[in-house]
């Protein structure tokens, strides 16, 4: 998983330098820069993820990944010491786990509301015996 995880990562900082001409010009709108990275990065970075079980580790990892970019965004280095809240309210961005967590409750409701007979619905929503087994 954790490979999966570094994947993403990379994916997401290529899409990132791909946009720098947007990510990184102090004369564009934050609103416009957020717009971008919502809708270009943060799906690079959450690719897969309605299926992916983390530990806090690898989620960390992601939230790293995410409060590096919109630092650069606004062009904040970490010397500055200014607190990811303060940055977090100047963006504006979706949070990498907020939105993770909304692509696998869509991801379940997809799932049970399926009318074929799948694996992966039978997994949803089954549910162990009760008892010990004989």
């Amino acid at each position: 998983m954790q490979k999966e995880i570094n994947i993403r990562i990379g994916n997401a900082w290529k899409r990132f330098w791909s946009l720098k001409e947007v990510m990184k010009n102090p004369h564009i709108l934050m609103k416009d820069k957020t717009t971008v990275f919502n809708s270009c990065i943060l799906p690079c970075l959450t690719y897969g993820a309605q299926t992916w079980a983390l530990t806090n580790k690898q989620s960390r990892a992601l939230r790293v990944c995410q409060n590096r970019m919109e630092r650069s965004m606004l062009n904040i280095k970490l010397q500055d010491k200014i607190k990811l809240t303060n940055i977090r309210n100047k963006t504006k961005v979706e949070d990498v786990t907020y939105t993770m967590k909304k692509l696998k409750s869509k991801w379940v409701e997809h799932m049970i509301r399926s009318k074929k007979k799948k694996w992966t619905k039978e997994v949803t929503v089954w549910c162990p015996r009760y008892g010990k087994r004989r």
